[in-house]
């Protein structure tokens, strides 16, 4: 799902009442490199939302269904488990089919993430199992198989060029409410256009 899409939908609605409608976190693609596309069930609006680059044409496709878009645009993908993985308590971002973000990249690994809520409900926790490229969180690799906290807002780069930030719903809310604001600044000190 683009994230314009999603600000617009949120453009009529409180943080609580977004946080109900979008309960999931997610990770915010700035930009998929190249011909990476990433698929997941848990996006809304659709069964499956492929997000594709190939350079200079970004697309979503949805139900089968093309809906052209900027080529600066990012990509927003809700982190949920699929009919897909079978890993307990896991969500699963990588190159394999079972995952439940998919990045169909040569350069992430088939596992190459996973995701899981902290004990208690207070947060998330991050994982790179030992992917080939490695994963960075704000800018630190992380280590293989280490348990890592996440938290909004922050920055992940996998395989060295694929960059997405996580968001639980109310940091997404608050993210898609200052680019609204900033939207709104920007119309605002536009030059008027003369009529005649």
């Amino acid at each position: 799902m683009r994230l314009v899409q999603l600000a617009f939908d949120a453009g009529s609605m409180d943080e609580e009442a977004f946080s109900n409608a979008y309960p999931r976190p997610c990770l915010v693609f700035v930009g998929l490199p190249g011909a990476v596309t990433g698929i997941s069930e848990e996006t809304p609006h659709a069964k499956t939302h492929q997000a594709k680059t190939d350079g200079a044409d970004v697309r979503i496709v949805a139900e089968r269904n093309l809906v052209p878009s900027a080529a600066d645009d990012d990509f927003v993908f809700f982190l949920g488990k699929s009919r897909r993985n079978s890993f307990g308590g896991l969500i699963v971002v990588g190159r394999q089919p079972k995952s439940d973000l998919i990045l169909n990249s040569p350069l992430v690994s088939k596992v190459h993430l996973f995701f899981m809520p902290q004990v208690g409900g207070s947060g998330w926790t991050v994982v790179d199992p030992g992917s080939t490229n490695g994963t960075r969180l704000n800018g630190h690799p992380l280590r293989a198989r280490s348990v890592e906290s996440i938290w909004d807002g922050d920055e992940l780069v996998l395989a060295c060029e694929i960059r997405a930030t996580f968001h639980t719903p109310g940091g997404l809310f608050r993210r898609l409410a200052r680019m609204a604001e900033e939207a709104r600044r920007g119309s605002a000190t536009a030059c008027p256009v003369e009529e005649g």
